[in-house]
């Protein structure tokens, strides 16, 4: 079973292009906006997640960012200015670029 992770931000066109895409597909998804700020939690927490996956595996600094974990084989889809594939990080330029590799 897949495990979809959603790194967003309010006010982000990509970010509620690619909700309203994956809520049309049915696919389920944790939403982490990365401007929230959780009570008793360090503040913005998933900025810093989304920054450490960033750093991490070397992706644009944008959002939206997809984290899909099947089995723990991960792979991550990253917005950023044009296509490429990376093999477990594709970065997508377009909306229907992430879709053709959900």
């Amino acid at each position: 079973m897949k495990h979809y992770t959603l790194y967003s931000e309010e006010g982000c066109p990509d970010c509620t292009a690619l909700k309203n895409n994956l809520n049309q597909l049915g696919i389920t998804y944790e939403n982490r906006d990365i401007n929230e700020k959780i009570p008793g939690a360090q503040p913005h927490k998933y900025r810093w997640e989304k920054n450490d996956l960033v750093k991490q595996r070397s992706l644009p600094g944008y959002v939206p960012i997809l984290h899909i974990n099947e089995n723990n084989n991960i792979k991550i889809l990253a917005s950023g200015m044009v296509f490429e594939d990376k093999g477990d990080v594709i970065i997508f330029s377009t909306i229907e670029e992430a879709l053709k590799n959900l």
